[in-house]
């Protein structure tokens, strides 16, 4: 996906979905438990891939701009932030 998007939108765009799914693999590599205890601990910080993660997948599937794409993204992170927001209050009562 990276070199698809590299060819698609250029160097700069690939650095940013290269960071993107770099952080996915190093999540991926950490045991499960503290994967999960840290999301526990800090949950908007566990939402904040959403953005990049829409970002990348705009850009990717559509033909869409990348700064209408990159508007989108952030509508769509602080969509998800706030939803992760309100649940953590939600759980804690």
């Amino acid at each position: 996906m990276t070199l698809s998007l590299t060819a698609k939108h250029g160097p700069l765009m690939g650095v940013v979905a290269a960071a993107t799914y770099g952080l996915l693999v190093v999540h991926s590599l950490v045991p499960r438990a503290t994967t999960v205890a840290w999301a526990r601990r800090y949950p908007m910080a566990d939402a904040a891939i959403g953005g990049p993660l829409i970002f990348c997948t705009l850009a990717l599937l559509t033909s869409l701009p990348l700064l209408t794409c990159l508007a989108i993204a952030a509508a769509g992170g602080l969509v998800l932030m706030g939803m992760v927001s309100l649940l953590s209050r939600w759980r804690k009562g």
